[in-house]
């Protein structure tokens, strides 16, 4: 992997975005301590050095008016960061949810809903704050006494949103689907330490789903949201809800316009700078 990364204001966020529209992923990283205290650094993840880079380091500047602005590009250094400090992960209770690995030798709470998930090859330890707002955004549903029958987990790397699902929701059938065969092993092996029945295959995006889903998670970026959404409205049953989460505060109402006429949404949860949506189709 490669990336570019330069640091501006919030406000400029949105400005540069398209300038790095054939990234594989966008991150926005908020600075807390130092000399740029309370601004963003920008990173753009590419499979290789892009051809074009200087090109998109003329753009960046142009559009940002600093001519001197220092964007450095540089290959990512392959080290499974998850992997190595599984150890060093402590329990965490959310809520109604205690996440934990298999390293923890503490006594399970008897008044938590208990998630054995291990940081490995696969993204979702519950740390994240899209997670977090997820897992908001599925009690709230759950307090509302709504009907679930079916349950997608769509990029469900670790597969810890659906197997909370599958704790709210018992009876229901609960799928879960990644692009990553790695995170397919994942979610099957922690379905299965668990004791969850939880169908888990590869797909791209909605490629090989052809059912309808009272409840969809999609807990991704922003831009997979937005060119998914056709699929990931047609995909909900009648009267079906979506949590959709992965952006920034700032682009939800980017995210939301994708949804406009065929969606409500019911509620928002934030967290920090991350927020998740709960939508229902019309």
């Amino acid at each position: 992997m490669y990336q570019i990364a330069f640091i501006v204001r919030q406000s400029q966020i949105a400005r540069v975005e398209p300038i790095y529209q054939d990234a594989e992923a966008l991150s926005n990283e908020l600075i807390e301590t130092g000399a740029d205290k309370n601004k963003w650094r920008f990173i753009a993840l590419f499979k290789k050095k892009p051809a074009c880079q200087k090109a998109l380091f003329d753009q960046t500047r142009q559009i940002l008016k600093q001519p001197e602005l220092k964007i450095v590009g540089a290959p990512v250094p392959h080290k499974n960061w998850l992997k190595e400090t599984a150890r060093a992960f402590a329990p965490l209770t959310l809520g109604h949810y205690f996440i934990y690995g298999s390293h923890c030798d503490k006594a399970l709470p008897k008044d938590k809903i208990t998630l054995k998930i291990d940081a490995a090859t696969a993204f979702g330890s519950g740390r994240h704050a899209t997670t977090q707002a997820c897992l908001q955004a599925l009690d709230f549903l759950f307090e509302q006494k709504q009907s679930v029958r079916k349950v997608l987990d769509l990029g469900c790397g670790s597969g810890i949103l659906a197997f909370a699902a599958a704790h709210r929701y018992p009876k229901a059938v609960i799928d879960a689907t990644d692009c990553d065969a790695e995170s397919v092993r994942m979610a099957r092996f922690n379905a299965q330490e668990n004791h969850i029945k939880c169908q888990v295959w590869q797909s791209d995006s909605f490629e090989k789903i052809d059912q309808k889903y009272d409840l969809i998670f999609a807990n991704i970026l922003a831009r997979p949201l937005i060119h998914m959404a056709p699929d990931l409205i047609d995909h909900l049953a009648p009267n079906g809800y979506a949590i959709l989460s992965g952006f920034l505060t700032h682009q939800h109402a980017w995210v939301m316009k994708a949804y406009q006429g065929k969606c409500t949404e019911v509620r928002q949860f934030k967290i920090k700078e991350w927020q998740a949506s709960l939508v229902k189709k019309n």
